[in-house]
């Protein structure tokens, strides 16, 4: 878990390290609980003043995705049935925004990636971000 929570608020612009880790508290237990985007956002909203409209919602949706993902690519990597993770990503968005990895959220949907680059993918996520990662397994089930 720790390990998820370390890049959990990392892209998070304009706060400081106290803050940082209490949204990193606040996505840790939301999502151990079971919530919403909406829920998540509320709980952020209530403890933190927005800059700016909607602010909230982004850091819900972007942080969540990057807990789930991460705790994903975590758990493919300790199962050892997978090398690979197929990107699945927003197929409509086409705009170029600098991601490190430079794709847009239309290249990255459907590539399958080396699981050792996860982080780098999950990174390059926008905010708002819908990117999920599926395993594309080494070995067949029935061969474990």
């Amino acid at each position: 878990m720790r390990q998820v929570l370390d890049v959990v608020g990392v892209r998070v612009t304009a706060i400081n390290e106290t803050t940082r880790t209490a949204i990193q508290q606040i996505v840790g237990n939301s999502l151990t609980e079971g919530t919403t985007i909406a829920d998540l956002a509320d709980k952020i909203e209530e403890q933190f003043d927005q800059t700016w409209n909607g602010r909230a919602e982004a850091v819900a949706r972007t942080e969540s995705q990057v807990a789930y993902n991460t705790a994903s690519a975590k758990s493919f990597e300790e199962s050892g049935l997978v090398s690979e993770i197929e990107l699945l990503d927003n197929d409509k968005h086409t705009d170029s925004y600098g991601a490190e990895d430079g794709w847009s959220c239309s290249e990255r949907n459907g590539q399958v990636v080396p699981l050792a680059d996860a982080a780098l993918h999950i990174r390059s996520e926008h905010i708002n971000g819908s990117m999920a990662i599926a395993p594309v397994l080494t070995t067949p089930l029935g061969e474990v």
